[in-house]
């Protein structure tokens, strides 16, 4: 092949290439813009968007610069060949795959998808979804589980399925949904609102709005929360620094409306969160760090000598996590209260409320109010900040120091996560980052692999 044959060559293969690119992306932008329309119930109210293209293609990109991650059996992986049973599953997955709830019922979820091959939707409902009683209808066939928590109903073109926690009979709406008669408008603002959000996962509802992204090594969350009512949440306040030496350090600097605090029972005991909260002082700080060695007297009984039954008093020691609870405000009035409601006795955290810890309860230059079972109680390292609430945490340290919380097996991936809100307006701004242990892995993936 001569100069001018190999580039006229190359020329094709590029015009060619091009072509194929500029071809997947109408087809991807075609799904997008499909997956929008009548998948959404007009009275929908909390709508979780999971973009699937978005996510595929990450993960796909991700696999291809980390194929022995991907590509590499595992012992999960061992199954051979004729020991997998594939099953089609008579059903398209979306752009976009919508999960919302109704307003006046966030007991029940629905969506909705594309049916494909009706014949193998129902064998997959029957092997997957445990879905036995069938019943087919004059439009449609209809599905739902022994205890009715799922109810699905479908068609040649489309399937609604839903998940109710109560069990509660929605044929009707998921009629609706099925022949679209009453799904939201694709002019709407709710719509125009889901389709400029760029998350991998968003979640709206009214007002509220977050975006969710799966990125390598780390999940991120953005959004901005509107209060349906007036809590006072400040500009800027002095807010502890986060302990990173700790496995959990949470701060929160606000007052929370008298209507939302009221007495709570626990185990026969008044907690008057309502008369509490006139001497709170509008700081909360809370430290879960390292170990301490408790010391429990397990009374048991015996029969002496004479065959008469005496007490036996045995101290058992246990590791359990450290904790420091601090509570700003009129220390005096407060400690009072809690000893009158007999939730303080003895200057100790009544273990009727908390019996796995033995807390006790100090209170220093009478502003501050301590629930501790640590030997010392260093104050915090407070900055005024324009976040009122903070939150860290380290897991492999949660998991290691503090079993009597959560087993580390079930966070060995995740390393640690940071949370900031901040008012921004009458708005509050939401920010978060969760990173995992493997850094070039898509984070999606080390959770679904944990």
């Amino acid at each position: 092949m001569n100069r001018s044959g190999f580039i006229k060559f190359i020329t094709r293969a590029a015009v060619v290439v091009l072509l194929l690119l500029f071809v997947f992306y109408g087809f991807l932008k075609y799904r997008q813009y499909d997956s929008y329309q009548g998948m959404i119930h007009k009275n929908a109210d909390l709508i979780i968007k999971i973009n699937s293209d978005q996510l595929i293609q990450k993960i796909a990109l991700n696999s291809i610069s980390n194929p022995s991650f991907y590509f590499s059996p595992s012992e999960e992986d061992s199954t051979s060949a004729e020991d997998v049973d594939v099953i089609s599953k008579g059903f398209t997955l979306p752009a976009n795959l919508f999960i919302y709830s109704l307003k006046g019922d966030i007991k029940t979820y629905y969506t909705s998808l594309k049916v494909n091959d009706s014949s193998a939707l129902k064998t997959y409902i029957q092997s997957k979804l445990d879905v036995s009683n069938f019943k087919v209808l004059r439009k449609y066939s209809y599905a739902s589980s022994e205890d009715n928590k799922i109810q699905i109903a479908y068609n040649d073109q489309r399937l609604a399925l839903a998940y109710t926690f109560n069990g509660q009979d929605i044929k009707k709406t998921l009629e609706q949904i099925l022949s679209q008669n009453e799904a939201v408008a694709t002019d709407s603002e709710t719509i125009s609102t889901l389709r400029e959000a760029s998350g991998d996962v968003v979640i709206l509802q009214r007002d509220n709005l977050a975006d969710i992204d799966f990125d390598n090594g780390k999940i991120v969350l953005s959004g901005i929360w509107n209060p349906d009512v007036g809590i006072e949440f400040p500009t800027t306040a002095p807010v502890a620094l986060p302990d990173t030496g700790t496995s959990l350090h949470l701060g929160f600097s606000g007052n929370v409306p008298a209507q939302f605090l009221k007495s709570y029972n626990i185990n026969s005991i008044t907690i008057p969160l309502d008369s509490l909260a006139r001497d709170y002082g509008g700081y909360f700080d809370l430290k879960v760090t390292g170990n301490t060695i408790q010391h429990d007297t397990i009374i048991t009984y015996d029969y002496n000598d004479d065959f008469e039954k005496v007490e036996v008093k045995t101290v058992n020691k246990t590791k359990v996590p450290g904790v420091r609870v601090l509570i700003k405000g009129k220390a005096n009035h407060m400690l009072d209260l809690l000893r009158k409601n007999r939730i303080a006795i003895n200057n100790k955290l009544n273990r009727t409320i908390l019996p796995l810890l033995d807390l006790s309860i100090i209170e220093n230059d009478s502003s501050e109010l301590f629930l501790t079972n640590l030997d010392s109680v260093p104050a915090p390292r407070y900055t005024n900040s324009p976040d009122f609430f903070m939150l860290h945490t380290n897991f492999q340290r949660l998991g290691l120091q503090n079993s009597l919380f959560v087993q580390h097996k079930y966070l060995k991936n995740l390393n640690t996560l940071n949370i900031q809100a901040s008012r921004v307006g009458k708005a509050v701004s939401i920010k978060g980052q969760l990173l995992l242990n493997n850094e070039d892995i898509n984070a999606l993936i080390q959770l679904i692999r944990n």
